[in-house]
């Protein structure tokens, strides 16, 4: 990313900000929740909610001491509102749909805590995020428009528009993850489904242009998913590290996710493989690079508080050095999933700020615990090693990154509400002091509210 000046961080200006976010935050989780239904009639639905985001981090030793914009101390304010009008009307088996939300976003503090800045105290955004209509016919569903769109756990294909203070207003909340504009076809034949796509996503990825299809298939007895997906990006702007567009580029994938076994009936596994080929467009270049991971999860149902024990080791291919950088996996679109916050941004300092799912090898032990049915604790480890030692193009003596330890506590008491709390803390290994010049140790403390009314 782009260095960026910060803009406007007075005291007064914070203050207001702190107090607005609070109150509002406040208000709504003290009141009654609910959705409007504006229309239901025999054919016809049309109903209205609004979501709250709201997040502060504080963080220190910035960038292990190196800083960001000269700061080595932040904190970082955001907030977002998302009003969001559902449309349906059925006749027969056959239904039609739409729905249509409008994002509003700002920064406050000092901006945020890593990288370059991806936001800076000031920075504002008002865009549509859903933005599309359907139709659906028993097992066959298909749709147009800008909408969510995810495959498997979010590895590859989730989120449409990567968060940047320039262009949506915030970066950690990240209330957007629509594409901006698509055409899916999804058919749902149990045990088999599949899905052919075309997705374009938006400014920040560089508005790339892909389509493709994957297929999966359910394990008799819910007992997994095997699937497999293939798309070729074939229009893109600019990469958004400036090194190579997506265009050009296959990508295969195959993956088992949930995988039970009757002699281990308290362990899942999750698996996926992928392959980057195909052309740079405008070069001759050729890629060849590749990512996966495995995961195994084993849940104590008999102990208190049924904790879970995960390992998981992902890998992303770099380039040598003096390869090409075509030679390096390039971080595609993944986000968050059904399996947990932190599912593919591996920790709240490395995985946030400095490495993207790219040139990577990270091994994460996690243990979770649920107290009850409205919270769960959870303690995570990352070990974060660089596949070569470069750091986007620039040559390294060692590929040992860091260090990290999250640990967060989720709560969510009604289907409206969501608070996260986090504290993270990161060591530097010899290649990111390398990188930065410095080796402070890194450390955040988080909140985060989303509230739907």
């Amino acid at each position: 990313m782009k260095e960026k000046r910060l803009k406007g961080s007075t005291k007064c200006r914070r203050t207001r900000f702190v107090k607005t976010a609070l109150g509002i935050s406040v208000m709504l989780v003290s009141g009654p929740s609910f959705a409007h239904q504006i229309y239901k009639g025999s054919h016809f639905d049309a109903t209205i909610n609004t979501t709250l985001y709201e997040g502060i981090q504080y963080g220190t030793g910035l960038n292990y001491g190196a800083g960001v914009n000269g700061d080595k101390q932040r904190t970082n304010l955001e907030s977002a509102i998302e009003p969001d009008l559902n449309l349906s009307w059925t006749q027969g088996q056959s239904t039609f749909y739409g729905e249509l939300s409008i994002i509003g976003a700002g920064t406050g503090g000092d901006g945020s805590l890593g990288g370059n800045s991806f936001t800076a105290a000031g920075d504002t955004g008002f865009e549509t995020e859903q933005a599309h209509v359907g139709w659906r016919y028993k097992d066959i569903d298909l749709s147009a428009g800008a909408q969510d769109f995810t495959v498997g756990d979010g590895f590859i294909i989730s989120d449409g528009n990567f968060d940047t203070g320039a262009t949506t207003g915030e970066y950690w909340i990240t209330p957007h993850t629509a594409w901006r504009n698509s055409a899916i076809l999804r058919v749902n034949t149990k045990p088999l489904r599949g899905d052919a796509f075309y997705l374009k996503a938006g400014k920040s990825w560089g508005y790339p242009e892909l389509a493709g299809g994957d297929v999966a298939y359910t394990l008799p007895g819910d007992t997994g998913t095997l699937g497999a997906m293939y798309f070729n990006i074939f229009k893109d702007q600019y990469d958004r590290f400036g090194v190579y567009p997506y265009a050009g580029m296959d990508v295969y994938t195959i993956r088992a996710h949930g995988i039970q076994f009757p002699f281990l009936p308290n362990m899942k596994f999750y698996s996926e493989y992928a392959h980057q080929g195909g052309k740079v467009e405008g070069t001759d270049l050729t890629r060849d690079a590749n990512a996966w991971y495995f995961e195994g999860a084993y849940q104590f149902k008999k102990v208190r508080w049924t904790p879970e024990l995960t390992y998981r080791y992902s890998h992303f291919s770099g380039a040598k050095q003096g390869q090409n950088a075509a030679l390096d996996y390039q971080g595609l679109f993944y986000f968050t999933s059904a399996r947990g916050w932190d599912t593919w941004y591996q920790g709240e300092i490395a995985g946030e700020y400095q490495l993207f799912n790219e040139n990577q090898n990270t091994q994460m032990v996690k243990l979770k615990a649920y107290p009850n049915d409205q919270w769960d604790v959870a303690l995570i480890y990352f070990n974060n090693q660089l596949d070569q030692p470069q750091y986007y193009g620039q040559p390294l003596t060692s590929t040992d990154w860091s260090n990290e330890v999250n640990l967060e506590a989720e709560y969510y008491p009604t289907k409206n509400l969501y608070i996260l709390g986090l504290v993270g803390w990161a060591a530097p290994g010899a290649a990111a002091k390398q990188v930065y010049g410095s080796g402070q140790d890194f450390t955040v403390a988080e909140a985060y509210l989303q509230y739907t009314f």
